[in-house]
């Protein structure tokens, strides 16, 4: 058998992936920023030397993927679009389906990053009571969302943890977040199966997001991550095994033994 090398077959590019990966690397670099505008059809056309069909098929991959929009009626080039969280949301919540990540594994990284993030807010109320004032705000939005329905109340209940991130100060800690919420989230949603359940989850929901914002405001950090952890397996404990449920109070809220 001959030696193989150092290298590895190439597979064949298209003209459209090439283009993307232009795109792609020329907004990783800084080279196109959000809000920036991509050259016309005609100029594109000129300047990667394809034709019009090749050009639309990246810009519909480009679209797709969340990185360039455009609008109806628009004369001008497609805009650039900010990073997003969203972009996310969608293979988190494919994994979740496939089976490949469980729901208890999504929530205990939930309640690793949620709880940080609650109990980080209460350190930083002083240095923030703007932003802790708004969560005020944010909880009257959830009842009104709650008032609504759920899809409202699911609406705000995103809101009120942007805002809890927002205090918290932890951009990265907020995008993982963020994340994995918006697929347990759907999840609970999805299988609350009659209107009365999911008006208890929605009244239970605010009045724990209540106490923890009292809590951040006092500056409780013990207690803000505390409340966030047993908020979070109060309203998923109905999908796990007895072995399960014991695995995260012991994780999460048992007091841990003291130190010899």
């Amino acid at each position: 058998m001959s030696d193989p090398g150092p290298f590895s077959q190439v597979k064949p590019v298209r003209a459209y992936e090439a283009i993307v990966a232009q795109f792609d690397e020329a907004i990783r670099s800084g080279a196109i920023r959000p809000g920036d505008r991509l050259p016309s059809e005609r100029e594109l056309m000129r300047q990667f030397g394809v034709g019009r069909s090749t050009v639309r098929e990246a810009l519909r991959v480009l679209q797709s993927n969340g990185m360039v929009r455009s609008r109806p009626g628009d004369r001008r080039g497609p805009e650039v679009v900010a990073f997003s969280t969203e972009l996310l949301h969608r293979p988190m919540e494919a994994l979740l389906n496939v089976g490949q990540v469980t729901l208890y594994e999504l929530i205990f990284f939930r309640m690793v990053t949620e709880g940080s993030l609650a109990g980080l807010a209460a350190t930083r109320s002083g240095v923030d009571p703007d932003g802790v004032a708004q969560l005020w705000s944010l909880v009257q939005d959830l009842k009104d969302g709650a008032a609504r329905g759920m899809q409202h109340f699911l609406k705000a209940d995103t809101a009120f943890h942007e805002g809890v991130s927002r205090v918290a100060g932890s951009n990265f800690l907020a995008v993982q977040n963020d994340v994995v919420r918006n697929a347990a989230r759907n999840y609970l949603a999805t299988n609350m199966d009659t209107p009365v359940r999911r008006s208890d989850y929605m009244t239970k929901a605010i009045e724990s997001h209540e106490t923890l914002v009292r809590h951040i405001e006092a500056g409780r950090q013990h207690a803000a991550t505390l409340m966030n952890h047993r908020t979070i397996l109060a309203h998923y404990s109905v999908f796990f095994t007895d072995d399960e449920v014991a695995r995260l109070r012991s994780f999460f809220l048992d007091p841990p033994e003291a130190a010899e």
